[in-house]
């Protein structure tokens, strides 16, 4: 299975509170806790940004605790990731079940075949910016997502939803 998740903010004391938790400790504890109940061993994570806000050798330790082969796409908050990421790169274009998505910590106008049907998938605006069937963009960050990764297939049915939209706008237009 392969997750898509962005802003966990590892030990980031202004987001522990803006989601409501009493603590750093909780609010570390609660990610790790989701994250593991969703995402086994054997899993691919793509983490869109924005991993930890720890020095290098403490996120490391928090990094170590997450399951899943994780991939990090850079946010504004990874200037120097912990070690064991599979890789680490500014943006990323995969292609899943022969659909090209876009990967990146930033919300974008346009993309790499934008145009011709390809989805977007960012992090960085914590759930401010909303998905809408005229863009095949979305915020896969823990703020939109129940403070969990959420499953490629998930935004894929999401995407799909809104493709079928568009089509039933365009028919009655």
């Amino acid at each position: 299975m392969i997750y898509l998740t962005a802003d966990t903010h590892f030990s980031h004391a202004l987001c522990s509170k803006e989601r409501g938790f009493s603590s750093i400790e909780e609010h570390d504890e609660t990610l790790i806790d989701n994250w593991n109940k969703t995402v086994s061993n054997k899993d691919i994570v793509y983490h869109l940004g924005d991993f930890a806000l720890l020095p290098r050798d403490k996120a490391q330790i928090l990094k170590d605790r997450l399951n899943g082969k994780i991939h990090l796409i850079k946010g504004n908050h990874d200037k120097h990731p912990p070690e064991g990421f599979i890789w680490v790169k500014d943006v990323f274009q995969l292609k899943h079940y022969n659909q090209k998505v876009w990967l990146s910590h930033y919300c974008h106008q346009s993309w790499p075949s934008s145009f011709h049907g390809s989805y977007h998938v960012f992090g960085h605006s914590h759930g401010a910016i909303k998905p809408s069937p005229d863009k095949l963009r979305m915020d896969v960050g823990l703020d939109s997502f129940n403070l969990k990764p959420v499953s490629i297939d998930e935004v894929f049915g999401i995407f799909n939803y809104y493709k079928m939209i568009q089509m039933i706008g365009k028919a009655v237009s």
